[in-house]
């Protein structure tokens, strides 16, 4: 079979393995995206403030664009009071999340984006409410890497890519 000089060029210069001439024929994978990017990746996290454990705990991300997150909240009666008469209503609240979303741009898969926000009661005592702390990061993990990022009040994310 004769094939014209021009899709022989074209083969050659997209390296696919039909291409007529060329030294070394290479497929579309020998060139393609490195594994990082297409597939999956679990990221083990450990969530502390001020050297108390928040949350530990392993999230799947999707490729090339995948998230994930994590969320728990409590919500409870805040306690008695002395002398500040009928407390049946007040309540006490935290909340805790966390959000990691892949920020693949250019080839660079190891980079990532850390979403972190905890709200915590203010003791009903001392006029109850809540304070919330947080921040939200880029991070670079690549794979098999640890990357450790903190905020405010001590809030502190330990991260290990596998």
């Amino acid at each position: 079979m004769r094939v014209k000089p021009a899709i022989a060029a074209l083969a050659a210069a997209a390296m696919l393995p039909f291409a007529v001439g060329a030294a070394q024929a290479r497929t579309v994978a020998d060139v393609a995206t490195p594994v990082a990017a297409t597939e999956p990746t679990t990221i083990d996290i450990e969530l502390s403030s001020g050297g108390e454990r928040l949350w530990s705990g392993s999230l799947r991300l999707a490729a090339p664009h995948g998230s994930a997150s994590y969320s728990q909240s409590k919500n409870e009666f805040a306690g008695i009071c002395p002398g500040k008469g009928d407390q049946r209503n007040v309540s006490s609240n935290e909340n805790l999340r966390l959000n990691i979303n892949r920020r693949y741009s250019n080839q660079q898969v190891d980079q990532f984006s850390v979403t972190v926000n905890w709200t915590r009661p203010v003791a009903a005592c001392n006029g109850g409410g809540t304070n919330t702390i947080g921040f939200q990061r880029p991070v670079e993990l690549p794979l098999g890497g640890s990357a450790t990022v903190s905020g405010a009040g001590g809030l502190l994310v330990r991260l290990t890519r596998r």
